[in-house]
Order: C-alpha cells, then structure tokens, then sequence
C-alpha cells in the first residue's frame, strides 16, 4: 500500500492542468483517481497525464512511445500531436461522448511482461491502447490484446501482422499502415501506367520466406493489369547468364528485385556496369544509409506522403499554440496525431462500450493530404496514398503517388528480417 500511494504522490506531482469545475465538481473521489493511476503505473511504468481526471469522467488512452523514447525527438514530437488531439478533444462542453479523453504517457514494458501490462490496463478500465512502439513490442502487444480483449491501434504496424492463422484479423486489433508487401501493387500499377503491354522481369529468391510473399503478390498485381513477366530466381552460385543479362535478353523493359538490399546493389550495378536499356525498381523498404547511392532506382514508400502537405503545418501550428513548442520529427508526430483522432472518433461513437466495433466506422481521419478510413475487413486503412520515389542525386525524389488498397494486401506473412 505504502508503494502505492508513493506512486500516486509521483503521478500527481507530475501531472498539471487541473479540470475546471464543470467536470470537477462531479463528486469524483480524488483518492479513487491516485488508486487508479498508480495501479496502471505499476505495470506500465510512470505515466504522465496532462490533466487530473478520475475514471467516471475520463476516457483513458494508455499510449506506449517509439524505441527510442519519450525524450527522444520521435517521442517529443509523438506526445506534442497528441496533446493538441486531446485539448482539442476536451475543449466542448460535451468533451467526447460527455467525458475527457485522458492520454496517459507509459514507459514500454519488458517483452515478458507485455501480457500482464495489458492485463493490467484492462482490468483498470483503460479503454483503448495506441502503440507507436517497434515492429518486435507490437507484435507481443497484438497477441496480448487478442487474448486480453484490449482494443489495440498500431500507428505504425507495416511489419507486424494484425491477422491470425485464419487470415482475418483479431477484432480488437488495428493499424494505419499497410502490410510491408503493398509494394508490390503499386509498383505493378505503376508499371502498367507507364509500360503498358510491357515485360517485367522479375529477381527472387525462392527459398527467401519474408519476400517470397511480395514476389507471389507482384507477379500476380502484374498479370492482373495485363503484362508480361518472367521469374529470373536468385542463385548466388550461377555463372552466366546472370539475371540482368537474362531480362535484357528477352526484351523486359524493367527488372524489379525482390531480394535483399545488398543483393539488391549487386544488380544494380552489374546493369550500370553494362550499360543496359533496364531499369531497376526495389519491392523492398526504403533504407536511405544504403540506397541512396543507387542512381535510377525506383522505390515505393507510404511514409512520404504522410508527412508533406498542408494538413502537418496545421498540426505543427497548433502544437506551437499548446505548448509553445516545434515539432522535430514530422512523420511520428503525423501518426501520433492520426491514430489519437481514431481513437478520439472511436469513443465518440461508441461512448467508450465496444471501442473495438466503433474503430472498423471511423472514417475521414486526416494523415499529411490523405484521409484515412478504417476498413472492416482488413482493420488497416481502406486505402493509403504511397509515393514512387526515384533515386537522383543522392536524394528521393517524388515520381507520382498511387493509392493502394488494403483489400489488395495479404496480412497473413511474417516480419521481413531483411537479407
């Protein structure tokens, strides 16, 4: 008790912003709120709220930080979008469904002890979970949600599979990314855009199970909008002929490998070297330390439209308004502010009862100059706008931007350990 109550005298040191009495005056028992808070605290580390609200009136949101941290650039920016989305939440005199929304800031827990933290939260009426955390912590938190029956939003959740062995996803689990092989369906569309009745070669490795999945869907994506591809599988023993001597040969107008970065550079330069009528795209993720040196490359990425455009300056301005603050990281601090309105729209509609149900109607949530609506079959994003990025100069560049389809994307493969 005494460990207890020296948690919650730390929570409320912490915390600022004290309720005006419209809500205050309700007969809510301060010493209920310190129980409340420290109990979450035990499990899920200090937490820090920005205003002092007790469960009767207070929707709380547990929100777990990126890799790096609260105090990182990625956690400051997280947690200033955040706050604009919860004091704009709360400015009505009906709040959200009558109540505040209540973002509680918690410290990551161990890897073994993330069941028990969800547990812990569910038990304590915590009403929603949002995780900007890694792909590693996501996918613990996915499985403890399942079981715990926790309604669970990933704002990032690219490489982290949201579906069980059925293929459809567990019903209290979301993200707003799109499955890490949408590459493949907007480079297919991309490349039926500019080389319509084309031959597409495609590298891949056969026996390489995180990007096998992305070959399969490619191939496929590419028959579908009527052109021709040939497989050239990987071989790192083969002689002659090698895989970009093979595509030329047969008239492809593009190679796009579907292996690992340095095998990946291998081609790369063997066609520079060559000097072929080839270009060379990338179905793999953007990884600047290593691609950037790849003069002609293409690329798909859903992180660089969601970071640009008119909708993050006004995110920006209203953080600077709030706390007097300049958000560092424009990417984390877009999701953050995407996946708090989700949530924030969840519990409206559902008056914090079934949050789960509530996430698949949400629609109309604002990512960079995209917006985003839940889909109910996939629990991702109905749509996400991914960019086509073109190496030039040692920079990315932006070549067009398609919207693909969640429904286009299986969700059913594993986390790409890359190669």
């Amino acid at each position: 008790m005494r460990r207890i109550l020296k948690i919650a005298r730390i929570y409320c040191a912490e915390s600022s912003d004290i309720r005006d009495s419209r809500k205050t005056g309700k007969g809510c028992c301060l010493a209920a709120l310190l129980c409340f808070c420290a109990l979450v605290a035990i499990f899920a580390g200090p937490l820090a709220a920005e205003e002092d609200l007790s469960r009767e009136w207070s929707f709380p949101v547990v929100v777990l930080p990126p890799e790096n941290g609260w105090e990182s650039d990625e956690g400051e920016s997280i947690w200033l979008a955040l706050k604009v989305v919860m004091k704009e939440a709360n400015a009505s005199r009906d709040g959200v469904a009558g109540r505040d929304v209540l973002f509680l800031k918690s410290r990551l827990p161990a890897p073994k002890d993330a069941p028990a933290a969800v547990n812990e939260w569910r038990k304590n009426g915590i009403k929603a979970v949002i995780s900007l955390a890694d792909p590693e912590m996501d996918k613990l938190l996915v499985s403890a949600a399942a079981v715990n029956d926790m309604p669970l939003l990933l704002a990032n959740g690219e490489w982290v599979s949201i579906s069980g062995e059925s293929g459809r996803p567990f019903k209290n689990t979301f993200a707003l990314d799109l499955y890490y092989p949408f590459r493949a369906v907007a480079l297919a569309e991309y490349a039926a855009f500019r080389y319509k009745g084309a031959t597409v070669a495609i590298e891949a490795d056969l026996n390489d199970s995180q990007m096998y999945p992305v070959y399969d869907l490619l191939r496929k994506s590419l028959k579908e909008r009527g052109l021709a591809t040939m497989t050239i599988w990987h071989d790192p023993a083969r002689r002659m002929p090698l895989a970009e001597d093979e595509a030329s040969s047969a008239g492809a107008t593009v190679l796009i490998s579907c292996l690992g970065p340095r095998n990946l550079q291998t081609t790369w330069r063997r066609v520079k070297e060559k000097r072929l009528p080839l270009e060379v795209w990338y179905s793999g993720p953007f990884l600047p330390s290593m691609l950037l040196s790849l003069e002609g490359l293409l690329m798909a990425d859903q992180a660089y439209p969601a970071a640009r455009g008119k909708g993050f300056d006004k995110l920006a301005a209203r953080a600077w308004e709030v706390e007097r603050k300049r958000v560092t990281d424009r990417y984390c601090a877009a999701k953050a502010h995407a996946a708090g309105l989700f949530v924030v729209e969840a519990l409206r509609l559902s008056g914090g009862k079934s949050v789960a149900d509530a996430m698949s109607g949400v629609s109309e949530i604002p990512l960079g100059d995209d917006f985003l609506g839940m889909d109910k079959t996939t629990h991702r994003p109905a749509s996400r706008k991914v960019a086509l990025l073109r190496i030039s100069g040692k920079e990315s560049v932006l070549e067009r931007v398609i919207g693909v389809r969640s429904s286009e994307v299986p969700d059913s493969i594993g986390h790409y350990a890359g190669r």
